[in-house]
This record gives C-alpha cells, structure tokens and sequence, in this order.
C-alpha cells in the first residue's frame, strides 16, 4: 500500500510494474460485447441511447484497446451512434481503468449498473466518467445506479504478483518502486483533474474517501440517498415521488440540490441535521406562493437559510406541468429526479425492497 511502500525493499516484480486494484479471484480480462438497443429489455430512466455495450469480468491490460476497438467499430457502422455502457466488474488494474474511463468521457458515453450487477474498484473509475454525448457544449454527468445494483470504490494497491506475505525473493529496484509510485499519484490526478480534455472530475470528497479505504474485499460503498446526490450519481429502479406540492418534499428536494452542489453546504448542513422530521416540519413552514406567470403555472420560494436569504424556486412548468426547481428565484431550473424528493439518510437498501415488494 502506499504508505508502506518506502519500507519495503524488495516486491516481486510483475510484467508490468503498476498499482492495482484486484480482487483475489481476478484472472481474466474483461469480456466486451454490444447489441443495438432494445428498450423493453432493459430498465433505464432514460432513452437517448441507440447501443449498448457490456463490460463484464475484470479489468486488466488490453481491455482499453479492445474497448477502442468497439466503439470505433460501433460508429463505422453508425456514425450517429449514443452509446450507454453496462458494467459488471469486481475491479482490476488501476491504469487500464483510468484508460477506459478517458475513452468512455471523451466518447460522450453514459454508464450505468444494472439490478444484481456490481462494480467495483476499478470498475467505479470506469463509471464516475459516464458523459452524455456532447450535442452542445463539453456534455453532461450520466451516471446511473441501479438501486439493485451495488457500487463500491476503495484505493488503488499495490499487487504482489500473488504474493500473500513479505516473503519476497526477487530484488527490485528503487527506480521500480518510485515507478509505482509514480503511477499512483498519476492515477489520483487524474481523478481531480478530469478525464482527458472534457473536464469531467470526480468530487474531491469522494476521492478522499476512497484514499483511506485500500486492501482487498473493503470498499467505499454507495448506501444512501446522500452518498449518490453528493457524488452526482442518479439513482433508478424505485417507485419515487413525482411531485412537489407537498412542503415537506419541497423543503427536503430544496436543500438536497443546495446540499449537494457545493462540498462546503455538504458540511455546512450535516445528513442527520436535515434528515430530522422535526427540522423538516419547522422549515417546510417557511415558503411563499408567487404569482403565476408565463413560464410557470404555479411557483413557490421555499427558503432553506432566512439568515443568509437562501432560497429555491419550485414551480409547475406552465408548457409541461411538471414540477421543478431552481437555486435563487429564477425560473431556469430542470426537472427534479425522485430521489431528490428522499430525505438524505434514506438508504438505498430500503428503495431496492420497497420496488421489489419486499
């Protein structure tokens, strides 16, 4: 692991000097595959796609170039192609993951874990770059988890070519260690920095998460409604409010979006805090109806901090009828996703029995 690594003077020298991240029963690489898209055989909230393609096994070296070989095969045949990418993965190398995510963000492909599927370690890398297709601008976030599904990250380590102890019999050189640990500061750059050119990042809290988090079968797992809008990945696969005239969702929906587009209201406004009934009840009291207008056929400012005149507009889009929100009183909001409705504590565990009847 990283911190031990000025310590040991020897490890046994693998093909490839990298940093990893396995599960010990990882042997093979990962099996792609890709089928043009059928909707009423698979459970996504949404429909822009016209492919999708399937990444199921581990990931290891090779697997990035045989990924740029599909996709490059996919739009040959469709140059209008969207892509969406499924994943089932208990992890793998490290690098070879980075590598797929750039190919996945800078191709404009969303990902998504499906219902009984996990992903894992170096999996989670792949995932946190899923990227609608850049129609306008650089693209958008589209992660999506299923609450079926199971999404757990961890550090990357350093694989010991099956070693199981420090008993270690071939010398390596300072040189290889530094290359390793090399490898591993490029690899945490890379997920602050941004995915090749589209920017895309990944929440420095996340990463800090997952730093602390190393060693094989423990994992940074995704378990609450928060863990997901904190880290910018939507949920699916549940039955959820699809409406804001109640105050309470209107209050819980307002101060999740607020919550969650900026770290410091993250710790500013603790889970528990504003998971509270009691929290939830006295500030639902605070809102004022506007009058309706062209853009809205009803509104309401639902305040989240008087003190420091914090507040979102909810309104009922006059062309739709559906609901939405923005931060500040501006009506340039989008609509609002159920889970954005769930108290932030809400477990992830409790939506998957609750759509499955249990």
């Amino acid at each position: 692991m990283f911190g031990e690594m000025s310590v040991i003077p020897y490890i046994a020298v693998l093909c490839t000097v990298s940093c990893c991240l396995l599960t010990p029963s990882t042997s093979l690489c990962a099996t792609l595959t890709y089928k043009e898209s059928d909707r009423t055989q698979i459970e996504l909230p949404f429909d822009w796609f016209s492919h999708v393609v399937y990444l199921n096994g581990p990931i290891l070296a090779g697997d990035a170039a045989d990924f740029s070989a599909l996709l490059a095969k996919i739009r040959a045949d469709d140059s209008d192609a969207r892509l969406v990418l499924s994943l089932s993965s208990v992890g793998g190398v490290a690098n070879e993951g980075i590598r797929i995510s750039n190919l996945v963000s800078e191709s404009g492909v969303g990902t998504f874990v499906e219902t009984g599927k996990q992903c894992l370690s170096a999996c989670a890398f792949v995932f946190m770059a899923g990227r609608a297709p850049p129609y306008e601008g650089p693209g958008y976030v589209d992660r999506h988890l299923h609450v079926g599904g199971t999404l757990g990250f961890h550090a990357p380590r350093l694989a010991l070519g099956g070693a199981t102890d420090l008993v270690i019999e071939q010398d390596v050189t300072w040189g290889d260690i530094a290359t390793v640990y090399d490898s591993a500061l490029h690899q945490i750059s890379s997920l602050l920095l941004g995915y090749g050119t589209t920017g895309i990042k990944w929440p420095p809290s996340l990463v800090g998460e997952l730093l602390r988090i190393s060693g094989p079968g423990r994992y940074r797992m995704i378990e609450t409604v928060d863990d997901a809008g904190r880290w910018h990945i939507d949920l699916f696969g549940f039955d959820g409010r699809t409406s804001l005239a109640d105050p309470r969702t209107r209050f819980t929906a307002c101060m999740n979006l607020y919550r969650w587009t900026d770290e410091d209201k993250w710790l500013e406004y603790g889970t528990d805090t504003v998971s509270d009934s009691a929290y939830i009840d006295g500030w639902s009291k605070n809102q004022e109806q506007q009058s309706p207008d062209e853009n809205a056929l009803e509104s309401l400012l639902v305040y989240i901090d008087m003190l420091n005149a914090e507040a979102c507009n909810v309104y009922r889009n006059r062309e739709t009828g559906n609901w939405e929100i923005s931060l500040g009183d501006r009506l340039d909001g989008s609509e609002v996703s159920p889970e954005v409705m769930l108290p932030p504590s809400t477990r992830i565990e409790s939506l998957r029995q609750s759509a499955s009847g249990n």
